[in-house]
């Protein structure tokens, strides 16, 4: 009789407990109902709901009057200063504008947006112009040891015609920079030179020289410029030149913690290569900028070849610099 009722109380026990597990499910299932935006949405009630807000990638002009608005996840726009051309859940919002943008100009554009868990984030920023005729460029001469007489400046070449508006040179990288320059509205043409003067003046006779003056004074040994079709944050980067001093050690030879982290970032975005394919980025795979001075500038070899790499550089002899012409001046 002791054996019969220990096993008549062990499955009472077993059925009382198979019966709260079932309900328990069935207030969890219940409690996560609204956890979603779509209601026939299977849901882990053991994952928990999702509450991290959805986070700004990025604002870009992809047409005269388009800004796409890029997320890290699915989300639809609630609000905003501007109307959605597409409501369906995607990455990216794409934003209509009263009217078209110039290439160069900006644009704030604010909103609020969820994702599919209901997480809402606002978000404010800057969106630029669309330029549809951006020539091909290369950065072909630099100088970074100026002086009131020779200031420094950034030689870049048109390798097609084109306009240059809104095209963006950073002394730095697009989300790390020291100083940038945003060109104005500018028709180039093929074998046209563009000179950006730091900090300095400086003038040519040759209509095919276009110069601008800009503020800032590049990093004298150790910098890395590079050239972006517009100043937006995930904008497309058309040329990068990195130089470091190769006498220097510390931060794996770039001199500090900042030059060494852009030339990382570089290296990751594919716009500059390992000079050796030993898998450690440091200043070696960078331009030698030791024997560079105001006049000894660091030089593109022609013809003008880019293969992102230290492996097209050199610094030209004294006296070489050669700013709105082809560089043809002897290595020093």
């Amino acid at each position: 009789m002791k054996q019969i009722e220990s096993g008549g109380s062990s499955g009472r026990k077993r059925r009382t407990m198979v019966c709260l597990a079932a309900i328990l499910m069935v207030l969890l299932a219940m409690s996560c109902s609204g956890c979603r935006s779509e209601p026939n949405e299977a849901v882990n009630v053991l994952m928990g709901k999702d509450r991290v807000p959805p986070r700004l990638l990025g604002l870009k002009a992809i047409a005269p009057s388009q800004v796409r608005a890029s997320f890290d996840e699915p989300v639809t726009l609630v609000s905003g200063s501007h109307q959605p051309l597409d409501s369906r859940k995607s990455n990216h919002v794409v934003i209509a504008l009263e009217q078209a943008l110039e290439p160069g100009k900006s644009v704030r554009i604010s909103g609020t947006v969820k994702d599919e868990a209901g997480n809402r984030m606002s978000f404010e920023g800057e969106a630029y112009g669309f330029n549809p005729r951006m020539p091909e460029v290369l950065i072909t001469e630099l100088t970074s040891d100026g002086t009131p007489k020779s200031p420094d400046r950034t030689e870049i070449a048109a390798l097609s015609d084109g306009n240059i508006a809104g095209m963006c040179l950073c002394d730095g990288i697009r989300t790390d920079f020291v100083s940038w320059f945003v060109f104005p509205d500018c028709e180039v043409r093929k074998g046209d030179y563009i000179i950006v003067c730091w900090d300095g003046k400086w003038s040519s006779p040759k209509p095919s020289v276009h110069v601008f003056s800009a503020k800032g004074n590049p990093s004298q040994y150790n910098g890395i410029q590079t050239l972006y079709a517009d100043p937006s944050v995930d904008s497309d980067a058309l040329d990068c030149v990195i130089y470091a001093n190769h006498e220097g050690t510390a931060y794996s030879r770039f001199g500090s913690q900042a030059m060494q982290n852009r030339a990382e970032a570089a290296l990751e975005a594919g716009i500059w290569r390992l000079a050796a394919d030993d898998g450690e980025l440091t200043g070696l795979d960078a331009v030698n900028s030791r024997a560079a001075t105001a006049t000894r500038s660091i030089s593109r070899r022609m013809p003008y070849l880019d293969s992102d790499s230290a492996a097209d550089w050199y610094v030209t002899v004294t006296g070489g610099s050669t700013m709105g012409a082809d560089n043809t001046s002897e290595a020093f």
